[in-house]
């Protein structure tokens, strides 16, 4: 009967049809865990877009500032006619000072993180590291240990934590209303059904006559 009908259906039935089969999905237990599961790999996917050529730039830029103040201490050392330990240190204690202004400025506001790997195994950002940043926002966990540092990847998680976090406490309030009705459920049938069960009167025995 109900294909039956829904054969006649014109076509702004239809689509009105189905948008309420979708919609009664997404809200069901399964839908909402389904779409928390797929924005969270969105995010993932999303964030390492944003992030992870900015800290690959990083590593290389730190790399080749660590080489080049390397090959002016030696400059330096070379330089002297007379190696002296007072007048070696008075000039390699500038050039210290300016490496040490721009590693603390890479740390701070770039996103440096010490490393020199450029390979993406060890990168913050990679696909798993992405993805933790993501749960970390919609679950309001904020741990610290991994943070965007373009202007887009922290845009783009404000966007992201203002859908989010509503969608994870909308998915926790359906999940913990289906595991009230399931201990109810197994406190009835475990617990309770023992007292409220009527309890069998035997028949007293017929004498035969």
């Amino acid at each position: 009967m109900a294909v039956t009908g829904r054969k006649h259906l014109t076509r702004c039935g239809k689509c009105c049809y189905y948008c309420r089969q979708v919609t009664t999905f997404l809200f069901s237990h399964i839908g909402l865990c389904t779409l928390l599961i797929g924005y969270a790999l969105m995010g993932a996917f999303t964030f390492q877009a944003l992030e992870l050529k900015n800290e690959e730039k990083q590593r290389l830029e730190m790399l080749t500032i660590r080489e080049h103040m390397i090959q002016q201490l030696w400059n330096i050392t070379q330089e002297s006619p007379v190696l002296s330990q007072h007048e070696w240190t008075h000039a390699a204690e500038g050039k210290l000072e300016t490496f040490e202004k721009t590693l603390l400025e890479a740390v701070l506001r770039k996103g440096y993180d010490g490393s020199d790997d450029v390979t993406r195994k060890s990168s913050q950002w990679s696909f798993s590291g992405s993805l933790l940043y993501s749960i970390i926002v919609i679950t309001t966990i904020g741990y610290g240990n991994i943070a965007p540092r373009t202007d887009w990847g922290k845009v783009v998680t404000i966007l992201y934590a203002i859908i989010g976090i509503p969608l994870m406490l909308f998915c926790l309030s359906s999940i913990g209303h289906a595991m009230a009705h399931s201990f109810k459920f197994i406190y009835w049938k475990c617990l309770c059904y023992l007292c409220v069960a009527p309890k069998r009167h035997r028949r007293p025995a017929q004498k035969r006559r």
